[in-house]
């Protein structure tokens, strides 16, 4: 909303919610959203809890509504765009109670379901994805204090 009040039309659309999108309380499907700009008067939101993603044309408000797949409890999930590609850093295992520090996380990108990118790495609990390029993502791998690249396969 902000970026598009700075940068839109004065008079221009302003974006909402459809009525019944979301299940949850505006509070609870707002934690730990995630937002991009992937084009200029283009954002895309992530509503992890309220298994959401949405693509939002500033120039009209036009919003879509897609289903977020997430396996198992989102934990402390991390996401990204790359181009058109929605990849996110997600636990390696669903759990029932409190996840562990050292919790393994993998890196995923969204194809009608999560499937797995780079399957010979993992992060500890801690780590995010600090964004991404075509080519590639960077994690920031908390527990070696270092930013990383990993590539992406080719689409």
């Amino acid at each position: 909303m902000l970026l598009h009040r700075i940068a839109g039309p004065r008079g221009g659309p302003r974006f909402w919610l459809p009525r019944g999108a979301i299940a949850l309380p505006v509070e609870a499907a707002a934690r730990n959203a995630w937002m991009d700009a992937p084009a200029p008067g283009r954002i895309t939101l992530v509503l992890p809890a309220a298994a959401l993603v949405l693509p939002v044309d500033l120039r009209n408000g036009e919003v879509q509504l897609q289903r977020l797949p997430l396996p198992g409890r989102p934990g402390a999930a991390s996401f990204a765009l790359a181009g058109s590609r929605l990849l996110a850093l997600l636990p390696l295992a669903g759990s029932s109670g409190a996840e562990p520090l050292d919790a393994p996380y993998g890196l995923f990108e969204l194809h009608g379901a999560w499937q797995r990118v780079a399957p010979d790495r993992q992060w500890l609990r801690g780590a995010r994805l600090a964004g991404a390029e075509p080519g590639g993502a960077w994690i920031w791998n908390r527990a070696a204090r270092r930013l990383e690249r990993v590539p992406l396969p080719v689409r």
